[in-house]
């Protein structure tokens, strides 16, 4: 649930879902979110949609579905097919046109920072903002979307 606490920091409003949802009802009181049934998450009005760990979420039923202006998040695998790269940015009705993988905390990571001296760790968390700012404007330039 870190994510969820950065982005609450930042003054984020947040729409969370969970297949726990002794998980939701903890973001809820610990940040104020609103909880949205697992089946109806990609349907949320937001800016930025966050598939964190369920995989396989942008698919033929929910792709037509999305109401985000961007997919950025740590699943590894946030699509269902191959084929569904080019299908979710040309839906007709899905104002998202941007997807990017961001798998800052993906266990490879964790186990490189895992031996790494804790103010290693917090300089190299500190750059991922940074990072991902310039890869967001980049796309915003260039038209690139992956």
């Amino acid at each position: 649930m870190p994510l969820c606490g950065y982005l609450s920091a930042a003054g984020a409003a947040l729409v969370v879902s969970d297949l726990d949802a002794n998980r939701c009802a903890q973001a809820a009181a610990t940040y104020g979110a609103t909880v949205a049934a697992p089946e109806e998450i990609h349907t949320q009005h937001v800016d930025v949609f966050a598939p964190a760990a369920l995989g396989a979420v942008l698919n033929d039923a929910t792709i037509p579905c999305l109401r985000c202006r961007v997919v950025c998040g740590g699943a590894n695998n946030q699509l269902a097919e191959v084929r569904h790269d080019r299908r979710w940015r040309y839906a007709a009705s899905c104002s998202c046109r941007t997807i990017w993988r961001m798998p800052a905390a993906s266990s490879t990571s964790i186990r490189k920072l895992s031996t790494t001296s804790p103010a290693r760790v917090l300089a190299s968390v500190a750059r991922i903002g940074a990072i991902t700012r310039d890869v967001l404007r980049c796309a915003a330039v260039t038209g690139a979307t992956r």
